[in-house]
């Protein structure tokens, strides 16, 4: 069973869920704004001298590239 823990949205800061457990590089999270998405333990520290908005262009280009696989959106490497 999935156990989701409160967290801040690593793109937003905003109250959000973070997946407790996962098995690999990676967090994933359930964001008001940003919905349900992943981002690599490497950007998730990458990103955070990023403004809101940068950080939400890189959101949309995980979506993007998510979106004709059916994949759930990956924030992965963006240094």
């Amino acid at each position: 069973m999935e156990t989701w823990i409160e967290a801040d949205c690593p793109i937003t800061d905003e109250p959000a869920a973070r997946l407790e457990k996962t098995f690999g590089d990676y967090e994933e999270y359930r964001c008001p704004t940003c919905k349900h998405f992943r981002i690599s333990g490497s950007a998730v520290e990458s990103i955070k001298k990023y403004n809101v908005e940068a950080k939400l262009e890189l959101l949309v280009l995980a979506k993007r590239l998510a979106d004709p696989k059916g994949e759930l959106p990956f924030v992965m490497n963006v240094d």
